[in-house]
């Protein structure tokens, strides 16, 4: 996590920009202690050349790169996923399974009518809640930078069926890869295959052969 920039800032009506597509001379705010913000982009490459970002005029003491990487990351997946529903375009992903070890593959939004930020469940608020044409909560997606979500939480998840999608981010620089770290989420908890009735895990595939011919 070191060498984390700000390069996700607020601009003068409050909405977030990219320092990328970010021009000089405008008014930008921390999108987490709403402080002021100056925009450095030099336009130069190469070695010792730090990409766009943006620098406090006067930092506070409760703000860091962490927060504003998790905030921005967050928000934008949130308004990602929005358009998406909003168009009725399929968002597909795949994950590798930790229950069975293949490679699974799906539309993300199959089920999803609508998303929420922090939606309030009670024990926890997940980062991005999805929610279903009944408005129940079956999956959630899960930022994270420092912290994990808690041994409780996941324990929620379980217990009630919904599916935790989790994120891993290791940089600024996975902003700028936002629909690729969807399109492939570090974890997923959910398998595709059938769960045994008597212990309650997923079953592994088995392959089998036909053979056509005498008896042996």
């Amino acid at each position: 996590m070191k060498n984390i920039l700000y390069t996700v800032a607020y601009d003068k009506v409050g909405n977030l920009i990219k320092a990328s597509d970010a021009e000089k001379g405008n008014e930008f705010h921390c999108p987490v202690c709403k402080g002021d913000l100056t925009l450095h982009k030099s336009g130069k490459t190469g070695k010792g050349t730090k990409r766009p970002h943006f620098a406090h005029q006067n930092l506070t003491p409760n703000c860091n790169p962490e927060t504003a990487l998790h905030f921005s990351f967050k928000n934008l997946l949130y308004k990602y996923l929005e358009e998406h529903i909003t168009a009725n375009t399929e968002l597909q992903f795949s994950w590798e399974c930790k229950y069975c070890y293949e490679t699974h593959t799906g539309n993300l939004l199959k089920k999803v009518k609508s998303v929420r930020l922090e939606h309030g469940m009670g024990i926890c608020k997940p980062d991005i809640a999805l929610l279903d044409k009944e408005n129940k909560v079956f999956a959630v997606v899960e930022v994270v930078v420092t912290h994990k979500p808690e041994d409780e939480v996941l324990k929620y998840y379980k217990e009630n069926d919904i599916i935790l999608i989790q994120i891993n981010l290791k940089s600024d620089k996975d902003i700028d890869e936002l629909e690729n770290r969807i399109s492939k989420p570090d974890f997923v908890q959910f398998c595709f295959n059938p769960k045994c009735v008597k212990c309650g895990y997923y079953m592994h595939k088995t392959i089998m052969k036909i053979v056509d011919g005498k008896c042996w």
